[in-house]
């Protein structure tokens, strides 16, 4: 299950399921697209790593579809559009002071680094062995805190 909004969406992710009679294809999420979310506290994205059944996305998110992956690497593409460089830049182009938003037409401004397809899956890769270590250590984190948490109070209770 995804952890936070730029960690990816997986097969266990559980979805909302509605019963749509509009124009799916268009609005069709398939699995490599990348969903951002252009208003909120968190302007990221999500890439989407498979979908079981048909599903769709609703505004306000954005879906990001390459178009040729022989250039563009999908994970990468999620992988520099959450980086800290191009978030600073999205931000700078947010409008609002409550809820911050940016524009369609201020994203497709946003210049992404290109480099060579072989560079971008090394990239996309070590991001993603990133967010798998990321998880890992909060999970020993967390399984640490119980661990000591159960012996101190272990411990407080024989101290009667």
């Amino acid at each position: 299950m995804a952890q936070s909004v730029g960690d990816s969406v997986t097969e266990s992710e559980e979805l909302p399921q509605i019963a749509f009679h509009g124009d799916i294809i268009r609005l069709r999420l398939e699995a490599g697209d990348v969903v951002f979310r252009p208003r909120g506290v968190s302007i990221q994205s999500i890439f989407i790593e498979s979908v079981r059944q048909p599903c769709i996305f609703a505004a306000p998110l954005v879906r990001i579809r390459v178009n040729d992956p022989q250039k563009l690497e999908p994970r990468y593409l999620h992988w520099v559009l959450n980086s800290p460089a191009i978030q600073r830049n999205i931000h700078a182009q947010a409008r609002g002071t409550m809820i911050r938003m940016v524009s369609l037409q201020s994203l497709r401004d946003i210049a992404i680094p290109v480099p060579p397809i072989d560079v971008q899956h090394k990239i996309a890769a070590v991001a993603q062995l990133q967010r798998q270590e990321r998880v890992l250590s909060e999970t020993l984190l967390e399984k640490t805190q119980h661990y000591a948490e159960q012996l101190l109070w272990a411990a407080a209770q024989k101290v009667r």
